[in-house]
């Protein structure tokens, strides 16, 4: 789908709710206009009638789509099946909608409130999105979902990948679409404020400037050259549509953070969308629903999203990529960075940066966003965060901390998840692979904990099977009937 081929609904650009509105807020309000049509035409537009009844059909597969297109949340639709491209379709088009009316806003409101730079920043930036689109969907269907792709997991999953197929400029040729990218390539993104990372800046490199070695100084050189903000992101495009973060920092090789640091983004939107999430999800869960209370977007930004992604600066397991399987990266990266996260809340509350109370809202914030990971337990995308949930659920366990919540299980369980922390740093500055490897299958044998078990079976819901699998399961039941009443 390229840019400009969605026709926005009469009269949106003249809507009483953009009059007065500028820069940011005229963005939004943009959004909501959007989302309202989107959710206005799900039995008329193309693309949604075809996601709708790739999902079963009725209120409950529009209840899905609508999650899925304006929230990009796609628990319980199978990863790359035909309904999830049927989603990716729809949500592509509410994108495409968004985009439409910031282009035409900024083109014709006068009174938008952007100067030319940011003005052409954000046209190009919806362009480029745009464009994006059908390179996408080409290059997800040829790496994801297909014999090839299920070879090559396994192969690697085994260990017998040549490490040769492991580099940073690995390219997948689709010529016409990436053609269309580059015409319409330019930078953009608008910085809103600053995040206030500070004393979690001051804690982590006090930490790591007590540790020896190489990669503790060159992890510290990163960090003094990071940066964090908050954005907002007016419209998304690619893996973005159904899978969206919180926070994310790059770039992602090593040599260039030690170089140059890390610049870290945060999704005020996608933050609230996940905390909202996962708030249904600990109400399902939790005895007091009052904890639920404890999830806070902005917090968890602040304290939990932020150290685990200046995490990925520091210790980052592509040090050791020479002597772990490229599945153990894949898999460890994001605890370790979790883990970066429970080490940094334990040393704030020793170095009294945060109070008793603080922590433990924060612990108790932290456990409860995990939730969702059980409820994608298959999820093939979200596996590395899933390792990660599983082993935390199953410490917290061990030391009580899911049925006690006082000071001794609170500093417990931190103090547990900091020994697993230091377990991986120690390994990595002593580039030993085995212990990186076997700390990964301690975490994955968690899968099988009590606790984690428990959270599985009361969250994970199985996808239902596509609409001609459940109608041929029921004409086999009902001939399985009339079998049975011929017998009899």
């Amino acid at each position: 789908m390229a840019a400009g081929t969605t026709a926005l609904p009469p009269g949106l650009l003249s809507s009483p709710q953009l009059q007065g509105q500028q820069r940011v807020a005229l963005l939004k309000a943009l959004e909501q206009l959007t989302a309202d049509a989107f959710q206005s035409s799900l039995a008329t537009e193309p693309t949604a009638i075809a996601a709708v009844a790739a999902l079963g059909g009725g209120s409950a597969a529009e209840q899905q789509l609508l999650k899925a297109a304006l929230h990009q949340q796609l628990t319980g639709i199978p990863d790359y099946s035909p309904a999830f491209y049927a989603v990716l379709e729809a949500c592509a088009h509410r994108q495409q909608l968004q985009r439409d009316a910031v282009v035409g806003a900024l083109s014709s409101l006068p009174q938008h409130g952007f100067d030319q730079l940011d003005r052409t920043l954000i046209v190009h930036a919806a362009l480029v999105s745009g464009a994006y689109v059908a390179f996408h969907r080409k290059w997800l269907r040829a790496v994801q979902g297909n014999s090839l792709a299920a070879e090559l997991a396994a192969a690697d999953a085994a260990g017998q990948l040549p490490r040769e197929l492991y580099n940073h400029y690995t390219i997948i040729v689709k010529a016409n679409e990436v053609a269309a990218i580059c015409d319409e390539l330019d930078d953009w993104i608008a910085v809103l404020t600053e995040v206030g990372t500070e004393h979690v800046d001051d804690v982590m490199a006090a930490y790591f400037q007590r540790r020896p070695g190489r990669l503790s100084q060159e992890g510290l050189a990163g960090l003094r050259a990071s940066m964090a903000g908050i954005y907002y992101v007016p419209f998304v495009t690619g893996v973005s549509m159904h899978f969206r973060f919180a926070g994310q920092s790059i770039p992602n090789r090593s040599e260039v953070r030690r170089e140059h640091g890390v610049k870290i983004y945060f999704d005020m939107a996608s933050a609230e969308a996940r905390a909202a999430a996962a708030k249904e999800l600990a109400l399902q869960v939790v005895a007091d629903p009052s904890r639920a209370e404890a999830i806070n977007a902005e917090d968890s930004i602040v304290y939990l999203v932020a150290p685990h992604e200046i995490g990925h600066a520091i210790y980052s397991l592509d040090n050791l990529r020479e002597v772990i399987k490229p599945v153990t990266k894949t898999l460890l990266e994001e605890p370790r960075a979790e883990l970066t996260t429970l080490h940094t809340l334990r040393l704030m509350l020793e170095g009294s940066h945060l109070a008793q109370e603080q922590v433990e809202c924060l612990l108790c914030c932290f456990m409860l966003e995990d939730l969702r990971r059980f409820q994608a337990w298959h999820s093939g995308a979200t596996r590395p965060y899933t390792v990660s949930a599983m082993a935390c659920w199953a410490r917290a366990e061990a030391v009580g901390y899911v049925t006690l919540n006082d000071q001794g299980k609170v500093a417990a369980f931190l103090e547990r998840s900091s020994r697993l922390f230091e377990r991986i740093l120690d390994a990595e500055d002593a580039m030993h692979g085995g212990a990186v490897e076997a700390i990964l299958a301690e975490m994955e044998a968690c899968s099988s904990s009590s606790g984690v078990q428990h959270l599985v079976r009361l969250l994970h819901k199985p996808a239902a099977p596509p609409p001609q699998q459940q109608e041929g399961a029921e004409e086999q039941q009902q001939q399985q009937q009339r079998l049975q009443q011929a017998a009899t």
